[in-house]
């Protein structure tokens, strides 16, 4: 696939083995000379299985909305009793586990960002926390699975734009949770 790019004068920008995954991500700039759909026709005609899409900038919601109990039908102060160790995956930006409530909270964090990356603002994956574990009684908000093991992937970064999450750190911090063998992961 790396020589056919190349061949259509694509520029491979970076490599990486997605192992948990079983996957090998490429990331290539096709210099506005190359038309996707001509690079798809020609890995199909090589008989090359790949996915080709745009690599997506994503970005964390913002605002308090707090629907995650109507969402799974939790009302009042129902938590998940949980029967079992869970573990709960999550791809967002740092956990601030200093936070009141969350000092107590297992959180496992691995950033899976670029070495001149800075991570994103906490203020979403905290809140995301918190809603998922956070004791009863400290908050106005109890964790819905209270207990839980968080294994955070710090995919989000912050630029002069904002916060947002390129697809290729996203890979990484779902392949990291897949090793992991999480149980769920919140996207």
């Amino acid at each position: 696939a790396e020589a056919l790019i190349q061949r259509a004068q694509g520029h491979v920008l970076r490599r990486e083995e997605l192992p948990a995954l079983g996957l090998s991500l490429i990331a290539l700039d096709l210099r506005d000379r190359v038309p996707s759909d001509f690079l798809r026709r020609q890995l199909a005609a090589n008989r090359i299985a790949v996915a080709l899409d745009r690599n997506v900038i994503f970005s964390s919601s913002d605002g308090r909305r707090v629907y995650a109990p109507e969402l799974i039908g939790a009302t009042g102060t129902t938590t998940c009793k949980l029967t079992k160790p869970v573990r709960i995956g999550l791809i967002d930006g740092p956990v601030d586990t200093t936070r009141a409530g969350l000092s107590n909270v297992p959180v496992v964090a691995r950033s899976v960002l670029d070495d001149t990356d800075a991570p994103a603002d906490s203020d979403h994956a905290t809140g995301l926390v918190s809603l998922i574990a956070m004791p009863q009684g400290v908050s106005d908000v109890s964790g819905l699975a209270v207990g839980a093991d968080i294994y955070s992937a710090v995919a989000f970064s912050r630029d002069d734009v904002g916060n947002g999450m390129r697809l290729d750190h996203f890979a990484r911090g779902l392949d990291w949770l897949v090793k992991e063998r999480v149980d769920i992961v919140n996207m």
